[in-house]
C-alpha cells in the first residue's frame, strides 16, 4: 500500500505527466471536433465517462502538482533565504536595517545567519488561482456534462408545448414549463438589386446596380434606397435628405423608381418573442437565448410546415454549475491580468565582518551602497 501511495504521489505532482494528460485529452478532442454527434444517437466523445474521466484526472494532477511545487517554492525561500544577484554591503546595525525594512513593507524574520525579508505574497496567489480556476472549470464542466440536459423541439408559432426530446435519454420528456412561440421574424442582410431611376418629364432613364441602405446619385439628386419590397416588386427611397419615404415614384422630386432585378437575401438574424406561459417574455435569436432557472432556451431552426404554417426549433439545455463555470472564468481572467504586475522582492541580510551584506532579488535601491 505505501509503494502504490508512493507511486501516485511521484505521478500526479509530475509535469511530464501534465502534459502526456493534455496531449491525451487535446487528441481526443481533435477526433471529437472532426467527427461531432450530428443526431441524439450518434456517438459523442465528450459525453462519454472515459473522457470526462480524463478531464477529473488531469484537474486532480493540476491541482497537486501545483499546491505541492509552490508551497515548496515558498517553503524553501521563507527557511532558507535566496541566491539573489545585487549585493551591496552597508554599514548599518543589523536592527537598524530591520527597522528599515518593516518601513518599506517587508515581513522580516530573524534567522540564524541574519534577516530574510519578504514581500509580494500575492504573486504566488494569483498563480495559485490561476490553476484552481482552471481546476474549477475542468470539474464544473465536466460535472455539467455529467448531470446537465440537452434537448430539443419544435413547435408551431401560436402553440403551446411541454415536451422535448432528450439527447441524454434518447425519449420525449416533460419540462417544468409551458414554451409559446408568439412572433417570429427574420433580419436579412442588405438585398443586392439592379434599378432603373426615370425622370417622367424630360423621359431620362439611368440604371444602377446598388443595395438596399445606400446612396445613389441620378441627375445631381440623392436617392437613398431603403428597401426592396418583394411581395409587390417595388422600391421605397428618400431623396435629397428627406425624411419622408416614397414608394416607387415621389412627385416631390421628380423621380420614378422601377426595380429590375435582384439577388436573393441573405439571412443575417432569426429572431422569435418566446413567453414561457405565466413565468417570463422574451425576444430571442441564435445567440441571445432565453435563461431561467438554469435553463438556457437557443433559438436554432425556423421553418414552415406542408401545411405552410411556421414552426420555430428551440434547443434546451441545463447547466446546473453554469455560474460555477462563470466565476472561475472570471477569476481566472482577473488573476491572469494581474499576475504579470505582481511582484516578488526578497532581501537576505547578515553580518559579515565589520558590514551588513544585503543580497537583493527583485528589490533594487532601497539601501545607499557604502564604498
Amino acid at each position: 500500500m505505501k509503494n502504490i501511495l508512493v507511486f501516485a504521489d511521484k505521478t500526479l505532482k509530475s509535469v511530464k505527466f501534465s502534459v502526456f494528460l493534455m496531449l491525451v485529452i487535446a487528441s481526443a478532442s481533435i477526433y471529437g471536433t472532426i467527427y461531432p454527434a450530428r443526431t441524439p444517437f450518434d456517438f459523442n466523445l465528450y459525453k462519454t465517462p472515459y473522457y470526462i474521466a480524463l478531464l477529473i484526472l488531469f484537474a486532480i494532477n493540476l491541482s497537486y502538482c501545483t499546491t505541492i511545487r509552490v508551497y515548496r517554492q515558498l517553503k524553501g525561500k521563507y527557511e532558507s533565504g535566496i541566491l539573489g544577484q545585487d549585493v551591496i554591503y552597508i554599514s548599518e546595525e543589523l536592527q537598524k536595517v530591520k527597522e528599515r525594512l518593516i518601513l518599506a513593507g517587508y515581513k522580516v524574520v530573524e534567522k540564524d545567519y541574519g534577516l530574510l525579508a519578504r514581500k509580494g505574497i500575492l504573486r504566488y496567489g494569483a498563480i495559485l488561482i490561476i490553476h484552481i480556476s482552471i481546476v474549477i472549470l475542468l470539474i464544473s464542466a465536466a460535472s455539467s456534462s455529467i448531470f446537465g440536459f440537452l434537448g430539443t423541439m419544435n413547435v408551431h408559432v401560436g402553440d403551446t408545448k411541454d415536451m422535448v426530446f432528450d439527447w441524454k435519454k434518447k425519449e420525449d420528456i416533460k419540462l417544468p414549463f409551458q414554451i409559446v412561440p408568439h412572433y417570429l421574424f427574420i433580419e436579412y442582410y442588405p438585398m443586392d438589386i439592379k434599378i432603373e431611376i426615370e425622370d417622367p418629364l424630360s423621359g431620362y432613364k439611368e440604371e444602377f446596380v446598388t443595395k438596399e441602405k445606400r446612396l445613389v446619385n441620378f441627375k445631381n439628386k440623392a436617392i437613398f434606397i431603403e428597401k426592396a419590397d418583394l411581395t409587390d416588386f417595388s422600391v421605397q427611397f428618400r431623396a435629397d435628405g428627406s425624411e419622408q419615404v416614397y414608394k416607387n415614384e415621389s412627385s416631390d422630386h421628380g423621380i420614378r423608381i422601377k426595380l429590375k432585378a435582384y439577388l436573393d437575401p441573405v439571412v443575417k438574424q432569426y429572431y422569435c418573442d418566446v413567453e414561457l406561459k405565466g413565468i417570463v417574455n422574451k425576444r430571442v435569436s441564435i445567440n441571445d437565448p432565453l435563461v431561467y432557472d438554469n435553463y438556457r432556451i437557443y433559438l436554432i431552426n425556423t421553418g414552415k410546415d406542408d401545411f405552410g404554417f411556421d414552426y420555430v426549433g428551440f434547443q434546451i439545455t441545463k447547466e446546473p454549475f453554469i455560474n460555477l463555470i462563470w466565476f472561475s472564468s472570471i477569476l481566472l481572467c482577473i488573476a491572469l491580468s494581474l499576475y504579470p504586475f505582481l511582484k516578488e522582492s526578497y532581501i537576505k541580510a547578515y553580518k559579515e565582518e565589520d558590514k551588513i551584506k544585503i543580497i537583493f532579488y527583485n528589490e533594487k535601491n532601497l539601501f545607499e551602497v557604502n564604498n
